[in-house]
This record gives C-alpha cells, structure tokens and sequence, in this order.
C-alpha cells in the first residue's frame, strides 16, 4: 500500500474513534447509553471539523507506525491540547443549546487515550509480532581500513 493509503486508513479510524469517544463521553455525563441524539450530532460535527485539520497539520499522519514511542506520543499531547482548546472554548465556555458543558472535557480525555491506544497496539502488532522491521537480507563481515578507532 502506498503511504497516502495507510494515512488514510487512519484517517478513517480516527474519524471512528471520535465518535466512539463522544458517544461514551455523552453517555457517561448523561448516564444512559444513548445511541443518537442532537447534542451528539452537534458535538460530532464540530469535533470532525476541528479534528481532521489539526491532526493533519500537527503532523499526525506522517510517521504513523513507525515511530510509535515518545515522540508520538509528544506529538500527540500537542495535537490534543491544540484540539482540546476551541472544543472547549466552543461548548462549555460559549455554550451550545442541548449540549452538556462536561462532555467536552470527557471527549478529549478519551479520545487521547482511544488514539493512543489505537497506534501503540497497530506498532506492537505490525512490527514485534508481524516482523516488519527485521532485515531480510545477509549480514556480512567487514573490515573498514583507515578508518582509525571509528573502523573497530
């Protein structure tokens, strides 16, 4: 698959598991599972349009599984305070008709650890179980002469 591919993909499931964080965030403030609602949809809307370009430009996509250590996730905790701030700012600080101030707090929290989560679990099974970063070629023994203490 090409790179624009995989980015994608993950695009995709980012967008999966927005959702997924606002309806658990939704469900736990209100204290019933709700399937649907207009606050949901609301939340959603603005979440997603706020969401696809920050993760875009904040450098999300583009070492995806590769780098799945503490650069990542640095990387991460930026985009997410970067995204946390006008989510709140727009829902508990403005206010939206119908929509619980808490939730956007909650969202952001689980969103981070859904994502978190998602690309830690993709590189332990892409690269420690599936061996995609072991080398498939023969190692050879060489000697680099001239080169001082840096041949050894």
């Amino acid at each position: 698959m090409s790179c624009w591919q995989k980015q994608a993909i993950v695009l995709v499931l980012d967008m999966i598991l927005c959702f997924q964080s606002i309806w658990i965030a939704y469900s736990l403030r209100v204290g019933v599972w709700i399937y649907w609602d207009l606050a949901i949809q609301k939340v959603v809307l603005a979440a997603l349009l706020m969401m696809i370009p920050i993760f875009y430009f904040g450098d999300v996509y583009n070492s995806i599984f590769r780098y799945a250590g503490s650069g990542m996730m640095k990387t991460l905790v930026r985009v997410f305070i970067i995204y946390g701030a006008p989510i709140v700012v727009l829902f508990s600080i403005i206010g939206v008709v119908g929509v619980p101030r808490k939730i956007v707090v909650i969202q952001p929290i689980i969103f981070f650890m859904m994502v978190g989560f998602s690309r830690v679990m993709a590189r332990y099974l892409m690269v420690d179980i599936l061996g995609r970063n072991r080398f498939g070629g023969q190692v050879k023994t060489v000697l680099i002469y001239g080169a001082g203490s840096a041949g050894q």
